[in-house]
């Protein structure tokens, strides 16, 4: 059974933030609970039909992350129709599963592209809309980037049931930079009036045939101290956190979201 956050905790009415990945299992719950708690959300993605969630307060925007040209293009798009935004969720993230030797250029430059330098992109370009979300509130806006344990720690490869499933090195590298980018960023003056996080998920899987063909369930489960898969409200408490002023004295952090499986 799912617990109900109670959205009175906090209230997002006016605010503006900008999500990528709110196609996901994860991004679609986190995108829906703004909404429920009064935000605008412009969404980056590249089909409308593919968020599961819809609603008059949901700006979709057609953004393919893969070009920079088109990124850039975008955020000019955005700061056309948007005086100023409260803070950005970097949630996008593509990798093709399998073992370092089967790797590809490829695979790591479109990883690398996703999950780290749209991020920066995003985050550069939409700099100045932050910075008048301060202005508007007096809270400083707010930037989330989503990590992972596996770009803090190496995968065990013992939980996946063949080579070809395990969680692929270009994925974790490209998470470890993107944690490296998010305290980078929190200590340059430049971003003096924006906050900029992260948030590492653990195991929150959409448990279905892909899921059990893949990965051997108990000896996942064993890492686990809280002996649970995350749900993806799981993760509400956390992102609402460090979107609001209750976070105001935070800033470089990472939230590890895990049940405990890197302590």
């Amino acid at each position: 059974m799912q617990k109900i956050f109670n959205k009175n905790h906090f209230n997002f009415k006016n605010k503006i933030f900008l999500m990528t990945g709110a196609s996901s299992q994860l991004g679609s719950f986190i995108l829906k609970s703004l909404i429920d708690c009064e935000a605008k959300v412009i969404v980056l993605g590249r089909k409308f039909n593919s968020l599961m969630y819809k609603n008059e307060n949901i700006f979709f925007y057609k953004c393919d992350l893969t070009n920079n040209n088109h990124i850039k293009k975008t955020i000019l798009l955005i700061k056309k129709n948007f005086s100023y935004i409260n803070g950005i969720l970097n949630m996008a993230n593509e990798s093709r599963l399998g073992q370092p030797s089967s790797t590809k250029i490829q695979d790591f430059e479109k990883t690398m592209q996703i999950n780290l330098k749209a991020s920066f992109f995003i985050i550069q370009g939409l700099k100045t809309c932050l910075v008048k979300g301060y202005k508007n509130t007096n809270i400083k806006s707010s930037v989330i980037n989503f990590i992972s344990i596996y770009g803090i720690s190496v995968p065990d490869f013992k939980i996946y049931k063949k080579a070809i499933y395990n969680n692929p090195i270009q994925y974790g590298s490209a998470k470890a930079a993107l944690l490296h980018m998010t305290k980078y960023l929190s200590k340059t003056e430049h971003f003096d009036k924006i906050r900029i996080n992260a948030i590492s998920p653990g195991a929150f899987p959409v448990i279905n045939d892909s899921f059990n063909k893949q990965i051997h369930h108990k000896k996942i489960l064993s890492k686990i101290p809280l002996q649970r898969f995350g749900r993806p409200e799981d993760l509400i408490g956390p992102v609402f956190f460090l979107l609001s002023d209750m976070s105001d004295y935070m800033t470089g952090t990472n939230l590890v979201v895990d049940g405990g499986w890197t302590a």
